[in-house]
């Protein structure tokens, strides 16, 4: 069952929308389809979980009480439709942004939660194929569950639902920015993924400084992990520098990598809390482009040079 707070907490309700949202009726059919092929596998097929099968009519119940909720109407359907068509109905006509809240609601029904994690990122990476194709400038993030040891048992402690989020104007490089993302899928990285993505957020709403304070607070954590995992001992306040710097002497690695890191921390100094004196700071689109895709870069070089 959906949260009150989840119901509110989607795309349109994240986004300042200036501008109407293009869906074209294709991709909407297009991602029906994908869900109706989920209701017409078995468990047999490798789709679901505890030998439960998905089921429509339930999934269209679950949306429906969810898109009443959020919209604060009791007709959003016609009832002599059905629940199943009716739902379908309105979803293939509605306003672009209510489209894309549906898709974030998919993955918090109950009939989704009985499907397999690899479904799930499978049936996320066919949206963002669609997307691609049309020429639509959104894709959506990754799911991802976070179980721990209970005793003899694992228990799930959370899940990172996926979120639309806008490539308009191509702020980020996606060849550097999606294998930053999947590197951070890993559970140890889970707090590193939510600062990341922080970053991202806050530059979708015109935050740039903050976005450049959240990408390099990504960064020094991912240092600290590293430590963590490779053993070597750090001060749990280290900033960037020091944090570098102890790997480098630790790893034996050359000098200069320093040199890598230090433009993700110069910007952060003069641009954010660091960077005011005593007039306002003014922080460019650009400065916070610039910071993400730096950040993405250095974390691929870090886990890749360090985590191993």
């Amino acid at each position: 069952m959906f949260k009150i707070k989840e119901i509110f907490s989607v795309f349109s309700k994240r986004n300042k929308i200036e501008k109407e949202i293009e869906i074209n009726s294709e991709v909407r059919n297009r991602i029906f389809m994908l869900i109706i092929d989920l209701s017409n596998n078995d468990d047999n097929g490798g789709y679901y979980r505890f030998g439960s099968t998905f089921n429509m009519e339930k999934f269209c119940v679950e949306i429906l009480k969810v898109l009443m909720m959020r919209l604060g109407k009791f007709d959003v359907i016609h009832k002599n439709k059905g629940i199943v068509n009716g739902v379908i109905e309105f979803l293939l006509s509605c306003k672009g942004e209510v489209f894309l809240d549906f898709i974030e609601d998919c993955f918090k029904t109950d009939e989704f939660k009985l499907v397999w994690i690899e479904k799930k990122n499978e049936f996320i990476d066919n949206i963002n194929y669609i997307f691609s194709i049309e020429d639509i400038k959104f894709e959506l993030t990754k799911y991802k569950e976070y179980w721990i040891e209970s005793g003899n048992m694992s228990k799930l402690d959370s899940i990172t639902y996926p979120q639309v989020i806008c490539k308009e104007n191509m702020f980020i490089n996606a060849k550097i920015i999606e294998p930053a993302l999947e590197l951070l899928i890993d559970d140890v990285f889970k707090n590193v993924n939510n600062e990341f993505l922080e970053g991202l957020s806050h530059y979708k709403h015109k935050r740039y400084k903050e976005s450049i304070v959240s990408c390099c607070c990504a960064l020094e954590s991912v240092m600290k992990i590293i430590c963590l995992k490779n053993k070597w001992k750090y001060n749990d306040n280290a900033t960037g520098l020091p944090l570098i710097k102890n790997i480098i002497e630790q790893s034996q690695t050359p000098n200069w990598y320093e040199g890598i890191i230090m433009p993700t921390l110069t910007l952060r100094n003069k641009l954010g809390p660091h960077g005011k004196g005593a007039a306002e700071v003014n922080v460019t689109k650009v400065q916070a482009q610039l910071q993400i895709n730096l950040v993405a870069s250095q974390i691929i070089f870090l886990i890749g040079e360090y985590d191993r």
